[in-house]
């Protein structure tokens, strides 16, 4: 029996961005960064690239994990609400950390 892959996508919120990963078991696939001043606007289409550069739809992710802080509220905020608002979206598990 083949071992299932198991994608999956973090955020965590800095003090100065926000940074994107999207793994594979425990491996690192790919990595992002983007500055918290251009996080609302970016955030969503930083996430699709990554997943269409590996050939991933959202719905192939086994979770989405994001850090509950510290962080700036806002840039904190942003995050969080992005998690929830994937995760309602497409049914995906959260975890928050």
């Amino acid at each position: 029996m083949q071992k299932q892959k198991i994608n999956y996508l973090t955020l965590q919120s800095t003090y100065d961005q926000i940074e994107i990963g999207l793994f594979n078991q425990n491996q690192p696939v790919k990595t992002a960064d983007i500055s918290k001043f251009k996080a609302s606007s970016e955030l969503i289409p930083i996430i699709q690239t990554i997943l269409a550069q590996n050939s991933l739809v959202l719905n192939d992710l086994a979770f989405i994990c994001a850090n509950l802080g510290p962080a700036p509220f806002t840039t904190l905020r942003t995050t969080i609400v992005t998690v929830n608002r994937l995760s309602y979206a497409s049914k995906i598990p959260r975890v928050g950390v």
